[in-house]
């Protein structure tokens, strides 16, 4: 995604499983948590509901990365890098 030109979010989308549990979704979370836990340290926010719905933020430097687990409408693992400060520009002119 971009703003007044300037890149500020990739956004992958990592794991998608049409199956009703959404286990690659939902089993591969953790493991890629763990490994960014390991490297930068306990997220600054997460959050982990019983359904699986899942979503964590690290803040490294000016980069935020952000981990959810979707469960609907399809079991999906997002993983996105964002600049926090041009993250916000853009956040700030949608609630204006």
């Amino acid at each position: 995604m971009s703003y007044k030109a300037e890149l500020f979010s990739i956004n992958l989308f990592l794991y998608e499983d049409s199956s009703p549990s959404g286990a690659a979704a939902v089993t591969a979370y953790p493991s890629i948590y763990e490994r960014l836990q390991a490297r930068y340290g306990p997220p600054a926010d997460a959050t982990a509901l019983p359904s699986g719905l899942a979503s964590s933020l690290w803040k490294v430097s000016d980069t935020g990365i952000e981990m959810y687990c979707h469960i609907d409408p399809a079991p999906t693992l997002q993983l996105g890098l964002s600049h926090i400060a041009r993250n916000a520009a853009y956040e700030a002119r949608l609630t204006s």
